[in-house]
């Protein structure tokens, strides 16, 4: 396992990036997330052989804070994939998935951060805001290496091109998303005096969606949208989806108020201005919905959004489609889950072809968390594609990669347990 070598610059742990013509792999994604994609999508891409994988337990002295697996080349050697491990006492450990081999001295960075990794130089480094108080950071590699967060104030900043920053009232474990066309996203004006259904860590959600872009290495608000009366944005970021298939991404926010609770709201960008499509709404309050990943799970490959209705209370997964006018649910499925009450871990679900079916499903725990299962929209409706038991109970976000040989598949148990599942 190769070692990690950090830089310090400003207030940031930062990379020097790579040439872009060093690897097509590597201008398609440079960066891993916990939530997988910089647009907040929670999708990986490649095919999977599940559930016919082979399981493998790594274990250590305390449960896993947060799990990311991160690739340098689907084409390279395999000792070029690993799982990272935060653990609640800062350490970082690294494990190779296909050879066994870990590190345990990968690094240390405050557990309340996820870190973000990436690679320099044909090594794996991490980055992220050095305050345990601080949000996460979005690394994207332009002409040069940017880094867009949030800093402990709330306030939003790009480095190293810009030494500035906007002071936006963010909530601290707010996410920055980015387009493909160079625009940025994140939830603004952090209050608790709104609606409070405080299920996510904290009492405080953002009252505004701020998008903007980076001009001349400054930042430059586009639009800011307020929400009015006691809504909030309930969630830690919105989600870029080209949801009206006009070659535009659009953002998808999941809206709450104590008059009819949670409900998607899409927010259209077109040649006319920013158009709004809601969802159902539940239709009372302290209810939740939760965005996951937007893809092509429709049957005849159709585009379409899935999410998890009340993940804590019996959890529906739920398939909308947008037919031109409305967001409509298409498909549902009762007894999973995806975040475990009281937690800011909203990453405990993933999409992908895992079954190599050609048909994505979204992956993520039964509601006691026993089982992981791979769920499909099929001509039947939501089901339940295959399933895998995990031999105790899940406590990680789910994290995944594709390898030369398919995806792999890891989670966190609450004994401390890393399984990783391999081709």
């Amino acid at each position: 396992m190769q070692r990690l070598l950090i830089i310090s610059f400003i207030s940031l742990w930062l990379i020097i990036p790579l040439n872009a013509q060093e690897s097509d792999f590597m201008a398609d994604q440079l960066s891993f997330y916990t939530y997988h994609h910089e647009s907040g999508n929670r999708f990986v891409q490649g095919q999977g052989t599940f559930p016919n994988v082979n399981a493998t337990d790594y274990r250590f002295d305390a449960q896993a804070t947060w799990l990311i697996a991160a690739t340098q080349d689907t084409s390279a050697d395999v000792s070029q994939q690993i799982v990272t491990v935060q653990l609640p006492d800062d350490r970082i450990i690294a494990v190779d998935p296909l050879t066994g081999v870990v590190d345990e001295n990968f690094g240390t960075h405050p557990a309340e951060q996820p870190i973000v990794i990436q690679q320099w130089r044909g090594q794996w480094t991490w980055i992220g805001l050095q305050s345990p108080n601080a949000t996460n950071v979005l690394s994207l590699y332009d002409n040069e290496t940017r880094i867009i967060g949030v800093d402990e104030l709330g306030n939003l900043f790009a480095a190293p091109a810009s030494e500035t920053s906007i002071a936006l009232n963010i909530q601290p474990d707010a996410k920055v998303v980015a387009s493909n066309d160079g625009r940025y996203a994140v939830y603004a004006n952090a209050t608790n005096q709104r609606y409070v259904h405080a299920i996510m860590g904290d009492d405080i959600e953002g009252a505004s969606l701020v998008v903007f872009q980076l001009v001349d290495n400054e930042i430059d608000i586009l639009t800011q949208i307020d929400l009015e009366g006691d809504a909030v944005y309930e969630g830690l970021s919105p989600m870029w989806a080209d949801v009206n298939e006009d070659g535009v991404q659009d953002l998808i926010t999941t809206v709450s108020d104590s008059r009819v609770g949670s409900r998607i709201r899409a927010y259209l960008f077109t040649d006319n201005g920013i158009l709004t499509v809601d969802g159902q709404a539940i239709g009372q309050s302290n209810r939740w919905q939760h965005q996951l990943a937007w893809g092509a799970f429709g049957v005849n490959g159709e585009i379409q959004l899935v999410e998890v209705l009340t993940p804590h209370i019996g959890g529906v997964v739920r398939f909308y489609e947008f037919d031109g006018t409305n967001l409509s649910i298409v498909s549902q499925l009762r007894g999973y889950t995806s975040h475990i009450i009281g937690s800011r871990n909203l990453d405990m679900a993933i999409a992908g072809d895992f079954d190599g079916d050609g048909q994505p499903e979204i992956v993520l725990p039964s509601q006691d968390r026993t089982r992981i299962a791979g769920i499909a929209n099929t001509s039947n409706g939501a089901q339940v594609m295959w399933e895998l038991p995990v031999d105790g109970v899940v406590a990680s976000n789910l994290t995944a990669v594709n390898t030369p040989n398919g995806l792999i598949l890891a989670i966190g148990r609450t004994d401390g347990t890393i399984r990783i599942w391999t081709p």
